[in-house]
């Protein structure tokens, strides 16, 4: 389908720049694989988790990874209708919003007691309903306010640094932190749209992508090792 320059500014930032610019041969590739992994990941985990708290964080958590993933999966087809990709991105972007905040339970259920457990999951799933809010306005966000929303509402927690180092120890708090870190610079990359080494392969977003996943493995180590002590 071939729109003008007219037809497609109906459209959000994310079609424009999909139907106008290269397709990379990268893309949504990686969050194909990372889809299919994070399955067999998420189901053994629950298993494993012996309490009902840590049961129902990790379970969340494998939801919202497992969802991320494969939303994005679809939504980085190559697909032609912008209509029908203007609904696939607002389900991406809020599957980046609901896996924020089953992380966010996962994190509570696991690191945290009684009131504090309650209003760390309490925010984040209130800032991540505010989120939601903007993808699925009738009104296109002004440039850079989904990522730097994805910011604020995933550093929600440092008031939180001390409990949770004392309920999830230094390791666990140090891991959170680093893949909280990988997926902090990945929003920064995808925002700014640099580097873009190879539009035609493997330009930014697939950089974006990769920092995804790996701030995902890091938390699912952390789970792990939080379950394990």
């Amino acid at each position: 389908m071939t729109l003008t320059t007219e037809e497609l500014q109906q459209y959000s930032p994310s079609v424009r720049r999909t139907l106008g610019l290269p397709r990379p041969k990268w893309r949504g590739v990686m969050h194909r694989w990372a889809f299919w992994i994070s399955i067999p990941i998420g189901i053994v985990a629950t298993v494993l988790a012996t309490s009902w708290p840590d049961r129902l964080g990790v379970g969340a958590f494998a939801i919202g990874i497992t969802t991320m993933f494969g939303v994005s999966m679809r939504a980085h087809r190559d697909i032609a209708d912008p209509k029908y990709l203007e609904r696939l991105f607002a389900y991406d972007h809020s599957a980046i919003y609901l896996c924020i905040a089953t992380g966010a339970t996962a994190v509570g259920m696991l690191g945290l007691e009684g009131q504090n457990r309650l209003i760390l999951i309490g925010a984040y799933w209130a800032g991540c309903l505010f989120g939601l809010a903007t993808v699925w306005a009738p009104f296109h966000p002004p440039r850079g306010m989904t990522n730097l929303l994805y910011l604020a509402i995933g550093w929600t927690a440092i008031p939180m640094w001390g409990p949770l180092r004392e309920g999830m120890g230094d390791l666990g708090l140090g891991l959170l932190l680093f893949g909280a870190a990988w997926y902090s610079i990945g929003a920064l990359i995808v925002g700014s749209q640099r580097p873009n080494p190879n539009p035609h392969v493997f330009g930014y977003h697939e950089i974006w992508h990769v920092f995804v996943i790996i701030g995902a493995s890091v938390h699912w180590v952390m789970v792990g090792i939080v379950l394990a002590h």
